[in-house]
C-alpha cells in the first residue's frame, strides 16, 4: 500500500513538472538559447541605437527636403542601411525633435559648403532676364558668368531673344575672353535649338542644361540675376539705351568693387587676373545709382 501511494505521487510530481517546464525554452549552459523571429524584432527596437544610426538620420534630415516626412526619411534610411540597421518613422520623428538645432547648423553649413576649385574658363552660365522700362517696353538682358572667378563676362540688352541674337552675343564674348569647356543653361527653347547645338558642337564646347523647373542647379547665374534685380527694382530707366548704359556701370562694379564671399573676399577682376598688382593707395570710393552700388575700387596694374 505504501508503495501504491508513493509511486502514484511521484507520477503526479513528474506530470507537473513535466508540464511547467514544457512552457519555457530549454536552455543549459552547453547549448545557444532559442530565440524567435519576433523577440529578435523586440530587441532591435528598444535597444539603444549606435551612435552612428543618429549621426546618418540627422545627416538626412539636414540633406533632405524641409517638407520631407519621418516616413519618406526613415525609408530612406533603411533603404541604405536595412542590411545593419532599421529605423522607424517615430523614431525619425524624436530624433528631429531632440536634435532640431543640430539639424538646422548642419542644413545652413550644408549650404554654405564651397564647391570644388575649377580651373577658369571651364564653365560658363548663360540665361536671360528681363526689366521694364518708363516707355512700357519689357527689355530682354543676357548675362553670361564665368565660374570660378564670378566675373560677369557679358551684360547687355537685346534686340530680340532669338537664337541667332544669342549666338552672336556669346561668339562676342568668346573672342574676347577665350573658349569655355561647357556652357550652362537651363531648357528655354532659344538656348537648346538647332543652331546653338550645332555651333556648340563645331566649337568643341559641351552644353550642360538644367533639369527642368530645377533653377538652382545653375546657380551662379541665377544668384547674379538676384543681385542685379534687387538693386533695379527702385530705380526707373528712361529706355532701352539708357539701361544698356547702366548694366555696364552694374557690370563694373560687380567685377572691380563688390567683393564676394565665395572668393575669399576678393573681386572677381582680382580673381580672372591674379598677376596684376594692386595700389591700394589709389584707392577711389565708387557710388552710383543712387548709393545703390557703392564701394572702393582699387586699380590694378
Amino acid at each position: 500500500m505504501f508503495l501504491l501511494i508513493l509511486t502514484l505521487l511521484i507520477t503526479l510530481f513528474l506530470n507537473r513538472y513535466l508540464k511547467d517546464r514544457s512552457k519555457h525554452r530549454p536552455f543549459t549552459a552547453f547549448k545557444k538559447p532559442i530565440v524567435t523571429q519576433s523577440e529578435k524584432l523586440i530587441y532591435r527596437k528598444n535597444r539603444k541605437k549606435p551612435q552612428w544610426v543618429i549621426n546618418e538620420v540627422i545627416r538626412l534630415v539636414a540633406l533632405m527636403s524641409v517638407n520631407s516626412g519621418c516616413r519618406t526619411l526613415a525609408h530612406t534610411f533603411n533603404q541604405l542601411h536595412s542590411d545593419k540597421e532599421t529605423v522607424s518613422k517615430t523614431y525619425v520623428y524624436n530624433l528631429r525633435k531632440k536634435h532640431a538645432y543640430d539639424i538646422d547648423i548642419l542644413r545652413r553649413n550644408i549650404k554654405h559648403k564651397k564647391p570644388r576649385a575649377i580651373s577658369k574658363n571651364s564653365t560658363w552660365a548663360m540665361d536671360l532676364t528681363y526689366i521694364t522700362t518708363a516707355d512700357n517696353q519689357q527689355q530682354v538682358i543676357l548675362a553670361i558668368i564665368e565660374h570660378a572667378t564670378r566675373a560677369c563676362l557679358k551684360l547687355e540688352v537685346l534686340d530680340n531673344k532669338s537664337s541667332l541674337r544669342v549666338l552672336l552675343s556669346l561668339i562676342q564674348t568668346i573672342k574676347k575672353f577665350g573658349f569655355p569647356k561647357r556652357i550652362r543653361t537651363d531648357n528655354e527653347r532659344n538656348f537648346c535649338s538647332t543652331l546653338m547645338a550645332t555651333t556648340f558642337k563645331l566649337l568643341n564646347i559641351k552644353h550642360q542644361r538644367t533639369k527642368v523647373a530645377a533653377p538652382w542647379q545653375n546657380g551662379r547665374v541665377e544668384r547674379f540675376m538676384g543681385t542685379l534685380k534687387s538693386k533695379t527694382r527702385t530705380l526707373l530707366f528712361e529706355d532701352k539705351t539708357q539701361l544698356n548704359d547702366e548694366l555696364n556701370t552694374f557690370r563694373f562694379w560687380y567685377n572691380h568693387v563688390r567683393p564676394h564671399d565665395y572668393l575669399d573676399g576678393k573681386t572677381p577682376s582680382e580673381c580672372w587676373d591674379s598677376t596684376k598688382q594692386v595700389d591700394r593707395n589709389k584707392a577711389q570710393w565708387f557710388d552710383d545709382w543712387r548709393g545703390l552700388l557703392c564701394g572702393y575700387y582699387i586699380p590694378r596694374e
